[in-house]
């Protein structure tokens, strides 16, 4: 089984990136989400700085924001720092690159005054569509998980390429 993941890891490697994705671009994304139920509101937001070290792995370093206050007035924030790992996928339409990706999050949590700090791990799949060689809009899914936070985010934001 680990030879094959092995070979499974280096094939995926090997394909060539489609669009705008070279190896050494620089990116920078920002995606965001709104949430509106009969319990709570809630506002995320997360911002990241990417490299791709091949044509298909683009590591980055994630800001992430979450803000949300239910029926009886508790609010909860949310901060998290992190670093991610994301594998693209070359497929047959070079405007459309599939992803998947996981990495750790440091989380501050603060519940209505009680505050706690944690570690995390995160997944995440997505798909850029490319709207120039070097603009797409990227719709992504999150899963969130520590100790003290878990989370599942649907995000739609943008990200700009930079050689």
């Amino acid at each position: 089984m680990r030879k094959l993941l092995i070979l499974l890891f280096l094939t995926l490697f090997s394909l060539g990136a489609q669009a705008g994705i070279e190896k050494n671009d620089k990116t920078v994304s920002i995606f965001g989400a709104y949430t509106s139920s009969d319990d709570s509101d809630t506002l995320i937001l997360q911002a990241a700085a990417g490299y791709f070290v091949t044509d298909t792995l683009e590591l980055q370093a994630v800001i992430l924001q979450v803000a949300s206050e239910d029926n009886v007035g508790n609010t909860t924030a949310v901060g998290g720092y992190g670093v991610n790992a994301n594998l693209y996928i070359p497929g047959k339409s070079p405007d459309l690159i599939p992803y998947v990706g996981a990495g750790g999050t440091l989380i501050l949590t603060d519940f209505n005054g009680m505050t706690d700090t944690t570690l995390g791990l995160n997944a995440q799949a997505g798909l850029k569509q490319f709207l120039k060689e070097n603009i797409a809009v990227n719709y992504q899914a999150q899963l969130v998980s520590s100790d003290t936070y878990d989370a599942t985010i649907l995000s739609v934001g943008f990200t700009i390429f930079l050689e």
